[in-house]
């Protein structure tokens, strides 16, 4: 599964501080928007709390709630759908750490800062060449991205890394 890094909702302690970080219309800009009431509404709507000016997504496209200290996921009768780790939701689903969220053609990842990473999780994205050069997110373009290792007879392709920023300290990078 291929996913655009460019939507990452970042938690900071149990609803404490949320923050949805990406790139909410076509110029590409990467911004942190925080959550800082519930129901959080997402669409086009520009009197909603946040306001993603892509097409494919609807007008009051879903909403993330907080139910005894947990969030939620539900979507709001949208045109093109709100999937959860690739499988359409109907009802109230539960956001956990890692959790994959699809709006219309637009990932994003829902992180945990107080999860405990283990060292075999992946804390950097590896992906090809190609992959790299196409990445939406300028933002990693020549600042974030490492040299690449030698092209391997398996694949024949170099690979890189691209780092995310990280409030850890210790950052292990990881190829799959």
């Amino acid at each position: 599964m291929s996913i655009n890094t460019e939507f990452i909702l970042w938690h900071f302690g149990t609803l404490a501080l949320w923050h949805w970080k990406g790139s909410l219309d076509e110029t590409g800009v990467v911004k942190k928007i925080p959550i800082t009431k519930f129901p959080f509404v997402i669409g086009r709507n520009k009197s909603i709390d946040m306001v993603v000016l892509r097409s494919g997504i609807s007008r009051e496209h879903a909403e993330i709630i907080s139910k005894d200290g947990r969030l939620f996921l539900r979507d709001l009768q949208s045109t093109n759908g709100t999937f959860v780790n690739k499988q359409r939701i109907n009802s109230e689903v539960l956001l956990t750490h890692n959790t994959v969220i699809h709006f219309a053609q637009f990932d994003f990842i829902l992180i945990d800062s107080e999860h405990k990473s283990s060292d075999d999780e992946m804390l950097t994205v590896v992906m090809n060449v190609d992959e790299a050069l196409g990445l939406h997110d300028k933002e990693f373009a020549g600042r974030n991205v490492l040299n690449a290792p030698p092209a391997t007879k398996r694949n024949n392709k170099p690979k890189v890394q691209v780092m995310e920023e990280s409030s850890h300290e210790n950052v292990k990078a990881h190829e799959r």
